[in-house]
């Protein structure tokens, strides 16, 4: 069973930790002895679906994936890649009339909302992270990496990786 959490620390350090339990059980222990250090304290946790990757691992492996692929096979590369580097919930590549190149995991939203954030990142280039999912546009614009990553919110490191991988595909 993994278990992350993002912490900061008196000097205002962000430590962002995995730790593997063999049940439950020790979770609330471990939370409670973070907190009687004096500064510290978590600002999130979660139970991992998956075993736990190393974020700089993956997005190695992903990164060179992506570079030995043709482009044709690289949306379905780069869904699979993204999601299991922030064990998302989904992931899908998009095109400019939101119909969907490849996806991964749980069924994406097909709601008015995500169309319109992602249409957004296309018109405009930039990425956006709403409630639920970050949207990041893909080099040539004629296409957008979603992932829907629930309740979690992204830190910067996360955000960063994403743009660079789909900065590859």
């Amino acid at each position: 069973m993994s278990w992350v959490s993002t912490s900061w620390n008196a000097a205002g350090a962000l430590d962002q930790i995995v730790v593997e339990f063999p049940d439950g059980d020790l979770i609330e222990l471990l939370l409670s002895e973070i907190h009687d250090v004096e500064g510290a304290r978590v600002e999130e946790h979660r139970m991992l679906d998956e075993p736990f990757e190393h974020p700089a691992v993956a997005a190695l492996q992903l990164a060179t994936a992506l570079r030995g692929e043709t482009a044709g096979a690289q949306p379905a590369l780069l869904v699979e890649g993204a999601r299991r580097l922030l064990h998302a919930r989904w992931s899908a590549v998009v095109d400019q009339r939101m119909v969907v190149i490849a996806a991964d995991g749980d069924p994406i939203p097909d709601d008015a909302r995500s169309k319109t954030l992602a249409q957004q990142v296309l018109d405009t280039g930039r990425p956006i992270e709403s409630e639920g999912f970050t949207v990041i546009p893909l080099p040539d614009r004629s296409a957008a990496l979603m992932i829907g990553h629930g309740s979690v919110t992204l830190g910067s490191t996360e955000r960063e990786l994403l743009v660079l991988i789909a900065g590859l595909a």
